[in-house]
């Protein structure tokens, strides 16, 4: 059976038909920060942003999102404009173009130039121009269609240059390339020729254009060798006064040009460039709305009512990155997260940067790794600041060099501690890797009672990079390797206090069957099933042997999981799947065929009480439903919602409470059974019952009883009315 089919069939066991779209759920978490593009339209401020749509509302201050979960076509954005009519076209990085109209929500995808990426937008009457890498293109509004894209724009610009910027003005259509500016006729016979451009000389030793504009009723040019002033068939050159920024965004606010640049705002005055808000840094683009001048940064968005005043910043709801390197539920819904960029947080009330004003360096660190204990609280382990422990919305402790808890990594400096990984074990000891501690006790682990103890050779930890580690059902510690040893199995006898008293180390690699020695991830199932992860695939370690899972696990293992009915989650550079670890079937995504933000999976993490599952990828969180919750320890009792039930309204009962191994039966009140979910499915904590009996056909109105019974005889009962 393949993956596909098996994964349907138990599925349909699990959740009756119609209703696989309820567990399934899809939802897209992107960072949004970096705003590339502003288009004002219909009282709101449009951002295109490197994670997905952006529509500010300047009345409340507040933001509202879009990504691929929610409509867009895809989430790294590139550009935004309104046309005539209102509605707003999207350009994508990947090449795709959207019609998205905000009053009706009609939404239409163009592919004509995918593969390819948008890089601006110019809406001119029934055309759309097109700025693409690789030139202009010409699509017709009332015809949905692309009518022809211009590749060369003139003689003195290559074939396929890329395209920064697109203006219309006084009937020529005008782009602006690292190879200079080119503008032709908006009439003109054939644009496909080359001929029918003009590359104007311009007169400075670069002529790299990177915006338009208009200033005093004259084209504007602007580049890094500065501004350029359309003077009949001459360009007058005002040299720049951005010194070695290279402007973004140009536009005319009040009697000033205005140009954003990676090193500030800069003000064009009629004589002379000076810097205005040197503090607005990363400025990508620019717009004026409701009379202030709106910049769209790499940090968020700014708002600048005059010259003298600092511009308001705003910040979207939104993770600190994409990029999630590790990621952990503290088992009250809220998700920690680790990221390149700093760290965040995800719970009921959204999402949760932070700023620790006594070492604001480590807020905005290079988080390696995250580990919940409790809930509330939450270890992060660094590249070069240590560990630290956060509680609720505060820095609580600092574990690093200065006060002797971990080792440097690096001979180059004294106090650069990394942690690449850690994880709790049965008893509360939080074991941290110290990558390549330069004192040779590279495994820290502090115990509940604030001790820390150590292992290095002298315990048989003889590797100094280690990369990964999870905790088995029997509490032994099983530790990936970088480079050299494989995986270390470290029994530390419950007595992490005391390193000396514990069995000797066991090593798995090549030798025993694996391929390498480079352990990407480990993860261990409630079978004592070790799971582990190379660039060479997915192996596993049971009993003494070593085998190999094929079918999509033969290329860089780059996450592992195991969810609440024993599903082995595995992420690779070319999606996440899981399969269960007793068939070793189960199901893959990728970005082609699924939500999935991206194919190149960074992290898992997964919330016991509801079963869904994050997946972190380069591109953005994707977070899935799933009926793979941790089942209750014991079946005591069942609730059920809603209950009445509605069939004709409602998609299905609730049965929660349920054990690991049971079977659930419904009856009629009378005692006929209608329904039966047998024993030999993990279902987790809860299951889905749809109304409907064995055969498929509605059950008639009435009160129901619903029955769960687990191997041992234990049986629980709950009531469910439900009305037509």
């Amino acid at each position: 059976m393949s993956l596909r089919n098996w994964s349907a069939a138990v599925l349909s066991l699990l959740i009756p038909a119609g209703l696989s779209a309820g567990w399934w759920e899809w939802k897209t978490h992107t960072a949004t920060l970096e705003i590339r593009d502003l288009c004002p339209a219909g009282g709101r401020l449009w951002c295109a942003t490197e994670g997905g749509l952006l529509a500010f509302d300047p009345a409340t201050g507040s933001f509202q999102s879009w990504t691929n979960t929610e409509g867009l076509a895809a989430n790294e954005m590139t550009a935004v404009t309104a046309d005539r009519n209102g509605t707003l076209w999207l350009g994508f990085a990947n090449g795709l173009l959207q019609k998205w109209n905000p009053a009706d929500l009609e939404r239409r995808t163009v592919d004509d130039y995918q593969g390819r990426s948008v890089t601006s937008l110019w809406s001119e009457g029934d055309s759309l121009f097109v700025g693409l890498d690789i030139g202009v293109s010409l699509f017709r509004v009332s015809r949905n269609e692309v009518r022809e894209t211009y590749r060369r724009l003139g003689q003195g610009i290559q074939v396929e240059t890329p395209v920064n910027d697109l203006a219309v003005r006084e009937g020529r259509i005008w782009a602006a390339t690292d190879e200079g500016p080119a503008w032709a006729p908006l009439n003109g016979a054939n644009l496909l020729d080359p001929e029918s451009w003009s590359n104007p000389a311009l007169p400075a030793s670069q002529d790299a254009v990177t915006c338009l504009t208009v200033w005093d009723g004259k084209t504007a040019l602007l580049g890094p060798s500065g501004l350029f002033l359309e003077n009949g068939e001459d360009w007058e050159w005002l040299a720049g006064g951005y010194p070695g920024a290279r402007p973004e965004a140009a536009v005319r606010f009040g009697d000033r040009l205005y140009a954003a640049t990676a090193a500030g705002i800069f003000s064009w005055s009629g004589s002379s460039w000076e810097p205005v808000w040197t503090s607005v840094t990363g400025g990508l683009s620019l717009a004026v709305f409701l009379d202030r001048l709106w910049i769209g940064t790499r940090q968020g968005l700014r708002e600048a009512a005059a010259l003298e005043s600092e511009p308001v910043r705003y910040l979207p709801h939104c993770p600190v990155a994409s990029l999630m390197t590790d990621m952990a539920c503290d088992g009250a819904g809220a998700l920690w997260c680790a990221t390149p960029e700093g760290i965040c947080r995800l719970d009921a009330s959204g999402w949760k940067s932070f700023s620790f004003t006594e070492r604001p360096e480590l807020a905005l660190s290079d988080a390696r790794a995250v580990a919940a204990d409790r809930p509330g609280r939450a270890w992060f382990g660094t590249w070069g600041n240590g560990l630290f422990r956060v509680e609720g919305d505060s820095l609580a402790a600092v574990y690093d060099v200065r006060n002797g808890i971990l080792a440097t990594s690096t001979t180059a400096s004294d106090n650069y501690p990394c942690v690449s990984d850690l994880a709790f074990d049965g008893n509360g000891v939080l074991w941290a890797l110290n990558w390549n501690a330069q004192t040779n006790r590279p495994l820290a682990a502090l115990y509940p009672d604030s001790g820390w103890s150590y292992f290095g050779i002298s315990q048989g930890v003889t590797a100094q990079e280690l990369q990964c580690v999870s905790v088995g059902p029997d509490n032994r510690k099983w530790i990936g390797t970088a480079k050299s040893g494989g995986v270390l199995i470290l029994d530390d006898a419950g007595t992490a206090s005391d390193p000396d008293d514990d069995p000797s180390v066991e090593w798995i690699g090549p030798s025993d069957g694996l391929s390498t020695n480079e352990i990407t991830a480990v993860a261990v199932d409630r079978d004592g099933v070790a799971w582990i992860g190379t660039k060479d695939g997915l192996f596993y370690y049971s009993y003494g042997t070593v085998g190999q899972i094929h079918r999509y696990y033969q290329d860089v293992i780059t996450a592992l999981l195991v969810d609440g009915v024993n599903n082995v989650w595995v992420g690779t550079m070319i999606g996440a799947g899981y399969f269960s670890a007793s068939t070793y079937e189960g199901d893959h995504f990728t970005a082609a065929a699924s939500p999935l933000a991206s194919d190149r999976i960074t992290s898992l993490a997964w919330d016991p009480e509801t079963g869904r599952v994050f997946i972190g990828t380069d591109r953005g969180l994707s977070s899935v439903a799933t009926p793979f919750s941790r089942p209750a320890e014991k079946l005591a009792s069942l609730s059920v919602r809603p209950n009445p039930f509605f069939p004709d309204r409602q998609e299905a009962v609730v049965v929660e409470g349920l054990s690991g191994s049971v079977s659930v039966s419904v009856y009629t009140a009378a005692g006929r059974l209608v329904r039966r979910f047998p024993f030999g499915t993990d279902y987790g904590r809860r299951l889905l019952w749809d109304g409907r009996n064995d055969a498929g056909s509605a059950v008639a109105g009435g009160l129901y009883l619903i029955a769960a019974q687990d191997e041992g005889g234990r049986t629980a009962v709950a009531k469910v009315a439900v009305i037509r």
